[in-house]
C-alpha cells in the first residue's frame, strides 16, 4: 500500500495568478532559480538557462502566460511553474517578516527611451516604417504616436486597459525581453547585433505591400521570372519614393549601396542577411532603380579605332585626323 504523501493539485485561477504577482514582486526569491525553488518542494523545474526565474514570468497577464517564452505550446510545464509559483508562496511568506533587513529595492523596469537605446535603436525613427501591421499604425496615427518611442508608449498604456490583439503583445514581449530575434518582425534590426540596418528597413517595406502586390513583384523578379508586369512600374515607382523618405536615417548604408549599384558590382551581398531569396531579389530591382549605374560618355576614337572603321565603312577617302 502506498502511503506516500500526495502533492495536491491546484485549479489555477486568473485571480490565484494576480495574487502571485503581486506576492512575488516584493519577494527576496523573485531572481532565484526556478529549479532551486523547484527543488524546495520536491519537483524539478526543465529549464536551467540563468534567466529562468519568476520575475522572467511576472510581465504577463493570465492570458498572456500560454504564450510566454519557454511555456508557449506546453501546458504541463505552465501548470507547474504555478504549482511551484505557489507553494514557493506558501512557506516564503512567514520567513520574510523573520529578515530583520532593508528591503530590497524594487527593481526598476526600465522606460521605452531606455529599451530602445539599450539595443541602440532611436526613438525618432518613424513608427510608419516598422512591420506593424496598417491597422495598428492607423491606431498610432489617430493618437498622434508618429514616432516609436511614442507609439510604444501609447501601446503600452492601452494594453492595461483593454485587450489588445496578438501582433502588438508579441511586440510588447518582445521589446520588453529584448528578443531581437522576435523584433525582426517589427523594426529594421538584424538578430545579433544593435542598431538599425537600410536592407532590413527596405525588407520591412516590402513586406508591408498588399499581398497581391508582393505576389505580383515576386513572379517578376524571382517565381517564374516572366518579367514585369505592367502593373510592376506603378508598384516599384511608390515603394522607392517610401525608400527615398528612409535615407536620412541611413546615411553610411544608402551612401555604400549606392556606390555598389553605381559601380556595377554585385549587390547581392548587401541583402544577404535577409535570407528571403524573393525578398532580396525585389530589393535589388529596386536598388537599380534609386542608384542607376551611369551612361558611360563615347570616348575619342583612339588611331586604330579610326582605320578600323575607316576600312569598315568602305570610304576611298583619306579619313582626317
Amino acid at each position: 500500500m502506498n502511503t506516500l504523501p500526495t502533492r495536491p493539485i491546484y485549479a489555477h485561477t486568473s485571480e490565484d495568478w494576480s495574487q502571485l504577482r503581486a506576492h512575488f514582486m516584493s519577494s527576496m526569491l523573485m531572481d532565484t532559480h526556478l529549479h532551486k525553488l523547484a527543488q524546495n518542494i520536491g519537483l524539478s523545474w526543465p529549464l536551467r538557462e540563468s534567466g529562468e526565474t519568476p520575475s522572467k514570468y511576472l510581465d504577463y497577464s493570465f492570458e498572456e502566460l500560454p504564450t510566454a517564452p519557454g511555456l508557449d505550446g506546453q501546458p504541463q510545464r505552465l501548470t507547474l511553474l504555478l504549482d511551484i509559483l505557489k507553494e514557493t508562496a506558501a512557506f516564503d511568506q512567514p520567513f520574510q517578516g523573520m529578515v530583520e533587513t532593508a528591503p530590497p529595492p524594487a527593481k526598476k523596469k526600465e522606460t521605452t527611451v531606455q529599451l530602445l537605446k539599450r539595443n541602440d535603436i532611436p526613438p525618432g525613427y518613424p513608427v510608419k516604417f516598422t512591420g506593424l501591421s496598417l491597422a495598428t499604425k492607423d491606431l498610432c496615427a489617430a493618437e498622434g504616436s508618429v514616432t516609436l518611442s511614442d507609439a510604444i508608449h501609447f501601446l503600452q498604456n492601452l494594453a492595461q486597459t483593454v485587450l489588445v490583439n496578438g501582433e502588438v503583445k508579441q511586440f510588447l514581449n518582445a521589446l520588453t525581453h529584448a528578443d531581437t530575434s522576435a523584433l525582426t518582425r517589427f523594426l529594421p534590426i538584424r538578430a545579433g547585433s544593435k542598431g538599425l540596418h537600410f536592407a532590413e528597413a527596405i525588407a520591412l517595406l516590402i513586406r508591408s505591400l498588399p499581398s497581391g502586390d508582393y505576389r505580383l513583384l515576386a513572379t517578376a523578379h524571382h517565381g517564374a521570372r516572366t518579367g514585369p508586369a505592367p502593373d510592376c512600374e506603378r508598384i516599384e515607382e511608390a515603394l522607392c519614393r517610401e525608400i527615398e523618405h528612409l535615407f536620412p536615417w541611413f546615411h553610411e548604408e544608402k551612401s555604400a549601396l549606392a556606390v555598389l549599384a553605381r559601380s556595377g558590382e554585385p549587390i547581392d551581398r548587401f541583402f544577404l542577411h535577409l535570407n528571403d531569396p524573393e525578398c532580396e531579389a525585389i530589393a535589388k530591382v529596386l536598388t537599380l532603380r534609386l542608384f542607376p549605374r551611369p551612361v558611360e560618355e563615347a570616348r575619342p576614337k583612339s588611331f586604330m579605332g579610326k582605320m578600323s572603321a575607316f576600312f569598315r565603312s568602305g570610304q576611298t577617302k583619306s579619313p582626317r585626323y
